[in-house]
């Protein structure tokens, strides 16, 4: 995507153990769902940790605004600051690029006023540190920057899908890819009674909204299978499907590896595709051809620490696998595995589907085995 890291741009031309299927669905809760990186342990004191506790709803505009708070354990507050991201089209420095240091209190506690945005990261620094009033992405956990934490929305639906727990995209502002509108609500993101996750590309007027769910969990090297009954190649051009990893941070290109389903606008090209970014080095892009005859597909890639090997394959009746359509193992800039996070959405990569017609996919199963 432009570059690409599932910020805004496109991918082609333009631009071991079964975990059951056990899903319920979760209220929106008013506690944001947070994920934390510490780093290395200064002496007689224990690992630096920040947390968000508290973060607001999403929003977009100048004159959005709320309230982000979390604890720092571990360093001397005296001697460290809190750095606080919210991101839109990008991540903006808050409150104000004037003062974008945040005082901790003795007992660990902050408290920060924020535009809003779609999502919120802080960063536990030294103080200090300078950091950049805006970024494409969050820098590594090392140097001055010892620890970080990220926060969905406090009104992003969460769900239980393949036996675990997944936040839906919110965004009222444009935001990658795309740059499209995400919305959360049930007619985007829904589970239906057999436990199948259904996302939508949808019209309101003249807007379209698109959908995507985030893991809570980071799973690491091993195996991912998705299992999609949809079949690719009934896909509007403009629409695309993907099943990936991506980290916030920018290190090795947000960690970022795909399965994509699209035709990327052009009805001619090849409608799927194997990825590890930055796909424009072709050492780390293999496209081909989910025909007529591949009414449901799964897709799957074995992620260790020197190569990532796909394959995708026909979906049985059963859900099990069937014959293989296409294999391929990638070795260029292999990333290591990080604070990456399981992403599915279903996306634009034009203005509109080109038929003009809201769209659906149906994800069967989210499968992983730890190598």
């Amino acid at each position: 995507m432009l570059p690409r890291a599932h910020l805004g741009g496109r991918s082609f031309p333009r631009r071991g153990q079964h975990f059951p299927l056990v899903v319920a669905l979760m209220t929106a809760l008013a506690v944001p769902v947070v994920t934390a990186s510490p780093a290395t342990r200064p002496a007689g004191l224990e690992a630096p940790v920040i947390t968000i506790t508290r973060s607001p709803r999403a929003g977009a505009g100048p004159g959005a605004k709320g309230i982000v708070q979390g604890k720092v354990e571990g360093v001397d507050p005296r001697d460290h600051r809190v750095v606080l991201y919210a991101l839109v089209d990008q991540l903006y420095v808050q409150p104000t690029t004037a003062n974008p240091l945040i005082r901790i209190a003795p007992n660990g506690r902050w408290k920060s006023r924020t535009h809003l945005g779609c999502e919120y990261h802080a960063l536990l620094v030294r103080a200090g540190y300078r950091p950049a009033p805006v970024l494409s992405g969050l820098p590594p956990v090392g140097g001055d920057v010892l620890a970080s934490a990220g926060s969905h929305p406090a009104n992003a639906p969460r769900i239980r899908f393949a036996g675990y727990d997944w936040v839906a995209k919110t965004c009222p502002a444009p935001i990658g890819p795309g740059p499209n509108l995400f919305s959360g609500s049930r007619r985007n993101v829904r589970l239906d009674s057999d436990g199948k996750l259904h996302l939508r590309i949808t019209r309101q007027g003249r807007v379209w909204k698109c959908a995507e769910i985030v893991s809570l969990q980071s799973f690491g090297y091993g195996t991912y299978r998705f299992d999609v009954e949809t079949p690719a190649d009934a896909l509007d051009p403009n629409v695309v499907v993907g099943l990936f990893t991506y980290s916030r941070e920018s290190s090795f290109s947000h960690r970022e590896i795909d399965v994509e389903l699209s035709r990327w606008g052009n009805p001619a090209n090849a409608n799927a595709q194997f990825v590890v970014q930055p796909f424009t080095d072709p050492r780390n892009i293999s496209r081909f051809i989910l025909g007529p005859e591949v009414q449901g597909s799964t897709h799957q890639f074995t992620w260790a620490p020197d190569a990532v090997a796909f394959r995708s394959s026909r979906l049985g009746p059963d859900g099990s696998p069937g014959q293989v359509i296409h294999e391929a193992t990638l070795t260029n800039g292999i990333p290591q595995a990080g604070d990456e996070k399981v992403r599915i959405n279903f996306w634009l990569s034009g203005p509109a589907p080109q038929n003009g017609q809201e769209a659906e996919v149906v994800i069967r199963d989210f499968q992983f085995e730890p190598l």
